[in-house]
């Protein structure tokens, strides 16, 4: 994805490796094509474990950035 410049000329899809920097960071997400990521929450999720996973997100996303 040239139009991402951190997962530019990286070799894999981006999604891939937003993944893996997800998993990383302590969120466990599932890649689905090329340019998406598909979150897989438990049906009895609590708000402060979704706001946990939130702040996972946004926090990978700031490093990007």
């Amino acid at each position: 994805a040239p139009d991402i410049p951190a997962f530019a000329n990286q070799g894999e899809a981006p999604s891939i490796q937003f993944v893996n920097r997800l998993h990383d960071a302590g969120l466990l997400t599932i890649p689905s094509g090329s340019a998406v990521i598909r979150l897989l929450p438990a049906l009895n999720l609590r708000r402060s474990e979704a706001e946990e996973g939130i702040k996972i997100i946004e926090s990978v996303v700031a490093k990007l950035a």
